[in-house]
């Protein structure tokens, strides 16, 4: 009874939300949009929560060090994952999601990124004490890393391919359990192995490997080898070398400031910067996964991009200070709850972490609009997502020696910043 009087209410009170945000009526296509990002948004609130927990339990239990040296092997897995995926993510999804049958493009890119994970895998392993030095590990840290990467890489193109086929509650759920199985996994690792960076690399990769498992089978009708299509992986290849470029740009802005900050500081100081980036810029970055799980594939549809534009513009004036302040208040819990004797408070670098997570979710999301134009708009998305990685490597070089970790946070603020007025400048050649 109690049920059947709130679900209107609530119901009711969402749409006039929704209308607030932007500006004018809803029409079914926004309705429906909202009501998967709804289901999905639910799906990875629950999963971010956990995850936050989870982090927050990892850096108390290992201190910045320790926590510093497995952010770090982490970073060599997010390489690897944009190294083997080559960018089919985001190809399988523009091309997958419009298709009558998405079968020939989920099936043939999900059988690449794996066969690809699998060689890279033996490809760079007798090599990680050359490469070691740029990510400023060890090298079991480089092995640990390089052994996480093909279970990052396989969980990403498995949650793009529920992604094209509109699987949004599994998409969510899988998300969940990643998270769960870590919080889950990271207490018994902290007991085998002590106060070391390998509890908190061993419990993300056994959480990878599960929640990879359980979306696999969930996926097996959209995964089976019967329906590769040659055809289909080279209509995906273009668009997929494009994102590649911009995953590499993407990673120098993103991950590159953990190995900058080991260089020329110290591991403490990368789990300092690691423990205030997962309370602002990985929130930041998840939520622009919730958006770009629903609002990729309705952009990639859509016939009226540049009106798509406006009401994202529109939306984002009303709630992007909002943000500023829930990102404030996170950044502040995270670092109590976590000891302010081994992670210190600062207000000013949590404003600054805050005011560019907000700038880094309305660039991705306006920068999505463009991208869903094609080759073209990804030739415009390679080029802004390189500059903007290796200005970011200049800059991060440049301030990092002298403001610590307050100049990590501001050569971002200063690329992302730069990144939107591009996008704002240039959309009219491309909506």
């Amino acid at each position: 009874m109690l049920i059947r009087f709130v679900k209107p209410v609530v119901r009711g009170g969402g749409r006039r939300l929704v209308e607030w945000l932007f500006g004018g009526a809803v029409t079914t296509g926004v309705s429906r949009f909202f009501k998967s990002l709804g289901v999905v948004g639910a799906w990875f609130a629950i999963a971010r929560f956990i995850s936050a927990v989870a982090a927050v339990v990892a850096a108390r239990l290992l201190g910045a060090e320790a926590y510093g040296d497995a952010q770090l092997a982490v970073t060599v897995a997010q390489a690897f994952c944009i190294l083997s995926i080559f960018g089919l993510n985001t190809a399988v999804v523009r091309y997958g999601a419009p298709a009558r049958d998405p079968h020939p493009y989920t099936a043939s890119s999900w059988w690449f990124v794996a066969a690809g994970s699998i060689l890279w895998c033996l490809v760079l392993i007798p090599f990680r004490d050359v490469l070691r030095p740029w990510f400023g590990t060890t090298s079991d840290m480089m092995l640990l890393g390089l052994c996480l990467g093909p279970a990052m890489s396989l969980f990403v193109q498995v949650s793009a391919v529920q992604q094209t086929v509109g699987e949004y509650n599994r998409r969510g759920l899988a998300e969940a359990t990643l998270a769960l199985v870590f919080i889950v996994s990271l207490p018994p690792a902290f007991v085998f192995f002590g106060r070391s960076y390998l509890a908190s690399v061993c419990a993300f990769l056994t959480a990878y490997l599960i929640a990879t498992g359980l979306a696999v089978w969930w996926s097996c009708p959209w995964l089976s080898l019967r329906p590769l299509s040659k055809t289909a992986l080279i209509e995906m290849a273009p668009y997929g070398w494009y994102n590649f470029l911009c995953g590499i740009g993407f990673f120098f802005t993103s991950s590159i400031q953990k190995p900058i900050i080991k260089h020329y500081l110290s591991s403490i100081e990368v789990g300092q910067y690691s423990l205030y980036t997962m309370a602002s810029l990985n929130l930041a970055v998840y939520g622009g996964s919730v958006l770009a799980t629903v609002f990729f594939p309705t952009a990639a549809r859509s016939a009226d991009r540049a009106g798509l534009w406006k009401v994202t513009w529109r939306a984002w004036g009303k709630v992007v200070w909002i943000l500023f302040l829930a990102l404030l208040v996170a950044q502040v819990a995270a670092v109590v709850l976590s000891g302010r004797d081994e992670y210190p408070l600062d207000l000013g670098l949590a404003a600054l972490f805050a005011a560019t997570s907000g700038v880094m979710m309305v660039q991705n999301s306006l920068g999505q609009i463009i991208g869903a134009e094609g080759v073209r708009g990804a030739r415009l998305g390679v080029l802004m997502s390189l500059s903007v990685g290796f200005a970011n490597i200049g800059l991060s070089h440049l301030l990092i020696p002298r403001l610590h970790v307050h100049g990590a946070v501001l050569a971002l603020l200063i690329v992302y910043s730069l990144a939107l007025l591009v996008l704002v400048s240039v959309r009219k050649r491309y909506l």
